[in-house]
């Protein structure tokens, strides 16, 4: 999730007169990845190695982001941002609310209906994204739900 939140600032950096500087960025994440896992596997096993690799890639992001920010000018977050994180936050909590049904696939359907739905309308009605706008609205157009 980390990644996908700010996987672009790579591209970024990749096709921008700072190409150079994303393979020094590369090599700091290695020697982070290594050090931390040194560090966390004798502790927590393999579950170090998953926090020394997200420590690393937190890391990563957030110097590759103020990069970014200071060099460029470029700041991919806004107020949807945080609407979505809250949104999602709001979809997660409501689902662990509701027991856990004996059946897997029907726990399954449930959960991920509702966080459908919780996520899902909000997002859409609160035109946080006008690409899932247009897609859905498409879908609704196809069943016959809007015109």
């Amino acid at each position: 999730l980390i990644d996908l939140t700010t996987g672009v600032n790579s591209s970024i950096l990749g096709s921008s007169r700072y190409y150079k500087v994303q393979t020094l960025f590369l090599v700091i994440l290695v020697i982070l990845i290594v050090t931390a896992n040194l560090i966390l596997i004798p502790v927590f096993g393999i579950t170090g190695a998953a926090i020394g690799s997200a420590v690393s890639l937190t890391v990563l992001n957030i110097v590759r982001f103020l990069f970014l920010y200071f060099k460029l000018d470029l700041q991919p977050f806004n107020l949807r941002f945080v609407y979505v994180l809250l949104i999602a936050g709001a979809a997660y909590f409501v689902s662990r609310l509701i027991p856990p049904f004996p059946n897997f696939i029907v726990d399954i359907i449930i959960r991920s209906g509702l966080i459908t739905v919780i996520f899902g309308l909000p997002v859409y009605f609160l035109n946080i994204s006008e690409d899932i706008n247009q897609k859905a609205d498409q879908y609704l157009r196809l069943i016959g739900l809007k015109k």
